[in-house]
């Protein structure tokens, strides 16, 4: 019992204390702690802030447990709360490593941009990775599409997915379109990039498009 081991080390247990715990847990990855620790809260009814919800599941998403994400985000408005921007991308960063959430992926980054939260280039390359992982190439490009109607600026990350997804598409002219909007945004590259672009040039030569 958390509580108990609390007050044997002498430590008032209360909800700031418990959200002080769910967020170190968050730090390392902790998810199983931070999930005992919430649902230690909720069954003593101890007051509850939106900071530690989000902690819960950014410890999900850091210690690779999107299922778990999942729950904890559906428990937020069953106690009258309403995620912010911060628990939509801390929810997000949970599928993006996670290929098999791809689509759960675009669901929520619908829902946070619906509800009015808004999204940054953090949660739609969160989405655009899960799609890469998920050999879903074109939702990829339609995901970098999206984030630009949206008013997001695309960082080095975004045109980086778009272009890897792209040359695994076989479409290497609009990977080479991409790279050209890489250099136009003066963005540093690293020595992948390079290599893959002499790479993708070479396969556009050969395939004569």
């Amino acid at each position: 019992d958390i509580s108990s081991t609390l007050r044997e080390k002498g430590i008032l247990p209360n909800g700031i204390t418990f959200s002080t715990l769910i967020s170190a847990c968050s730090k390392r990855g902790d998810w199983e702690a931070a999930s005992r620790i919430l649902n230690d809260l909720i069954d003593r009814r101890m007051p509850l802030d939106i900071f530690s919800w989000n902690s819960a599941i950014t410890a999900c998403a850091n210690g690779g447990n999107s299922q778990e994400a999942l729950r904890i985000f559906s428990l937020i408005r069953e106690h009258g709360f309403s995620p912010d921007k911060y628990s939509y991308s801390a929810l997000l960063s949970t599928f993006e490593k996670d290929n098999a959430q791809w689509q759960n992926a675009i669901t929520y980054l619908d829902e946070a941009l619906d509800v009015g939260v808004g999204a940054n280039n953090h949660c739609f390359n969160a989405c655009m990775c899960a799609c890469y992982r998920a050999n879903e190439w074109k939702m990829v490009v339609w995901l970098l599409n999206r984030m630009m109607d949206a008013g997001v600026s695309p960082d080095y990350v975004s045109y980086s997915l778009a272009v890897s997804a792209c040359e695994q598409a076989g479409d290497f002219r609009q990977a080479m379109a991409f790279v050209d909007a890489v250099r136009h945004q003066g963005f540093k590259v690293d020595q992948y990039f390079d290599w893959q672009v002499d790479r993708i040039q070479r396969r556009l030569k050969r395939s004569g498009n």
